[in-house]
Order: structure tokens, then sequence, then C-alpha cells
């Protein structure tokens, strides 16, 4: 199994729910994620509060991250818990697959 850029974490999770035997048709034969956010909280994070990125792209990245986050493990019951509130009624639409996202 193979996936890319959001499809990696995607992929990472579904081969780790295979090699625990969470399906009883479907085995993993081998897992090649490519350039998922692995590591938001310990990496992506800590640089971006450290300003050793580029303000405009992290702030868009991680909001998308939060965003696509939320739809697959639930993270926050509402937008503002992880946003300010001016943005915390527009932020989840953003990411809806169709909007274009300049940075």
């Amino acid at each position: 199994m193979a996936g890319f850029s959001q499809g990696a974490s995607v992929a990472l999770r579904l081969g780790r729910a295979l090699e625990a035997g969470q399906d009883n048709w479907f085995r993993l034969g081998a897992l090649a994620p490519v350039g998922g956010a692995y590591d938001f909280g310990g990496a992506e994070l800590r640089a971006l509060l450290a300003g050793d990125l580029d303000a405009k792209s992290s702030v868009v990245y991680a909001a998308y991250t939060l965003v696509a986050f939320n739809r697959l493990h639930d993270t926050y019951d509402s937008p503002g818990e992880v946003t300010r509130d001016a943005y915390a009624g527009t932020v989840e639409a953003l990411f809806d697959a169709r909007t274009r996202v300049r940075t």
C-alpha cells in the first residue's frame, strides 16, 4: 500500500490496522507512506512556534493539518478550540477539496 502527501498518513494508519489484524480479509504486504504529517507536534509545531518557518505557509499548513486530523480523529469539538474566534466559522470550509488556498 502507498500514499502520498495527505494520503500518506491515511496509508500509515490503515497499514497499522491491517498489521494488527483488524480485518479478516486483507493482509498488509508492504507499506510506503511518502510525505505525510508524521510528527506535527514534535517537529512542525515546534519550528512554527520558534519562527523557523515561513509564517504564511506555516499557518495554512497548521490549519490544514488540524482540520484533517479532526476529521479523522475527532480532535476538537469546535474550531474555536484551535483557532481564533475570527476564523472559527470559516477555517473548516477552506479545506473542502474545492477551495484554492494561495500561500
